[in-house]
């Protein structure tokens, strides 16, 4: 786990940067920009660029026995948090695509990895500007509470964990 103290923000105040995580053999990697300019990421302006604002999620099996998990829904129904860092302001974005009426189940080999992306919106509301520069936490989450289990045949999914990655991101008005 990293942190990463922010130099526009009170001493104690730290952001908690995790962007990978390993749980129960499967390690989720949130990977994506940095910093994008706000000509890039505001979806109102003529520069926007979707393409730009896209960030990869990776799940991959690091255990030695095979994962069934309900890879179809967790990619469809992964929540976003945007967080403004000096306070904790917060939206979530909670639009998440219909899930199919039968869970499907993905098998992950050992060493087996795949990945989604996931689209990183612009929130100005939440968007405090310091020397041109507005931080924000960028955040992927799952609930394991939020899997239709009724959808799935008893037994079927053994691994359904819970999680949160987050990374800052750096908007810049040029």
């Amino acid at each position: 786990m990293t942190m990463v103290a922010c130099r526009s923000i009170a001493v104690n105040h730290k952001v908690n940067n995790m962007s990978s995580i390993e749980k129960d053999g499967v390690s989720l990697t949130l990977t994506g920009p940095d910093a994008l300019p706000l000509a890039v990421a505001n979806r109102m302006g003529s520069e926007y660029n979707m393409e730009r604002c896209l960030f990869q999620l990776a799940v991959k099996n690091v255990s030695d026995t095979v994962k069934n998990m309900p890879y179809d829904e967790l990619k469809g129904g992964t929540i976003q948090v945007y967080r403004r860092i000096q306070d904790k302001k917060e939206i979530i974005d909670n639009r998440t695509k219909p899930p199919k009426k039968k869970g499907i189940v993905d098998r992950f080999l050992p060493g087996e990895e795949k990945s989604h992306s996931v689209l990183f919106e612009y929130q100005p509301a939440i968007a405090k500007y310091e020397h041109n520069i507005a931080k924000i936490q960028f955040c992927v989450k799952w609930d394991a509470g939020w899997l239709r289990a009724s959808s799935y045949d008893s037994g079927a999914v053994d691994w359904n964990e819970s999680f949160e990655l987050c990374r800052e991101i750096r908007i810049i008005d040029e």
